[in-house]
């Protein structure tokens, strides 16, 4: 503003939480105050598309959502309005009360987030086995031949070989497929508790900043739906896939505990009772979801376990399962409303 140059945010959606997805209306009013100028633009994966905008209703209640957050997001920048901010009691965005608010939430949320980010690399960077058990337990052998992207799954092009090489969207997509859906939650239980537990204030800090900082709850409202998409019955079978045994336990265990991490202590900040409470049609949708895709997951785990040993024969894609493995995948896709 001082240097009188204009700019527009550029938002590069993807469609799941893990990539960047999540409500665009909460993503807007979430920016920090003083950053937006009114202008945005959006792009939606292939998937979003066609699930918000294929019904004209839809299509109308998802850009008047956008609109209205525009249009308050701006307001509340402009010089001189000083709207005041939801659940501040008054206090707005230019106070210097708020300012040094804003600043130590910044510092807690900077602390959680080292350590989560810790937590999340020794399962899925520093344990040499994780790729072992990623590659059996989820379908991404059959993800990276599906022909519905315009790259490859591997970055080199080559067949799986390692975890740094494989692509953000076949990242995700395995994850979503298999019900452990990790990318949207691993890891942020155990930043909570472990900034919790240092101080008894400290649970009070973060059930404020779930409160009056739109930020941070966005975070935790879009983990909130990650963990009620997560079904761990399901992703059971999946591991079940997995050899040696030893393996499948370990890492399926890792995976438990922090799922129960996380849900106990976003019900501990947001003060709800169960998950989604505060959002019921969307956890009465995936509710409603559940059922339906199970049979789907089921069968996709049985024709897996079929692949896996016609591979061994050296079939590959020449397999009678295969063609199968790769309509499951997009059944189950269509049921959980989401690739990568």
């Amino acid at each position: 503003r001082r240097a009188n140059l204009d700019f527009r945010f550029f938002h590069g959606r993807g469609g799941t939480v893990g990539r960047g997805g999540g409500r665009a209306s909460r993503a807007i009013l979430s920016q920090p105050p003083g950053s937006f100028t009114g202008r945005i633009r959006f792009t939606e994966q292939g998937e979003v598309v066609s699930f918000r905008y294929s019904l004209r209703p839809m299509a109308h209640r998802h850009l008047e959502q956008i609109v209205n957050s525009v249009m308050l997001a701006a307001a509340a920048d402009m010089p001189g309005l000083n709207l005041p901010l939801k659940g501040t009691g008054g206090e707005t965005a230019a106070s210097p009360r708020r300012r040094a608010e804003l600043t130590a939430f910044r510092r807690v949320m900077a602390e959680m987030a080292a350590h989560s980010r810790n937590v999340y690399r020794a399962l899925i960077y520093d344990d040499p086995e994780f790729w072992r058990f990623y590659t059996q337990a989820t379908p991404i052998a059959h993800i990276s031949r599906l022909p519905i992207t315009s790259r490859p799954a591997m970055r080199s092009g080559e067949a799986l070989n390692a975890l740094d090489d494989l692509r953000a969207i076949p990242w995700v997509f395995a994850w979503v497929q298999c019900r452990y859906v990790v990318p949207g939650w691993y890891g942020m239980g155990s930043g909570f508790e472990e900034y919790a537990r240092r101080s008894p204030e400290n649970l009070a800090m973060l059930q404020r900043m779930y409160r009056e900082w739109p930020f941070f709850k966005t975070v935790v409202d879009n983990a909130q739906l990650e963990l009620v998409r997560t079904h761990l019955p399901t992703a059971r079978l999946y591991a079940s896939l997995v050899h040696p045994a030893r393996l499948r336990n370990k890492f399926h265990k890792a995976l438990v505990e922090e799922y129960k991490r996380t849900c106990h202590w976003v019900l501990q900040v947001t003060g709800q009772k169960e998950l989604l409470e505060n959002a019921p049609v969307v956890q009465r949708t995936v509710a409603l979801r559940n059922p339906a895709i199970l049979p789907l997951n089921r069968l996709q785990v049985a024709l897996m376990d079929l692949w896996m040993r016609e591979n061994q024969a050296e079939l590959g894609s020449e397999s009678p399962w295969y063609d199968a493995v790769l309509l499951s995948i997009t059944g189950v896709a269509a049921g959980m409303q989401s690739t990568g």
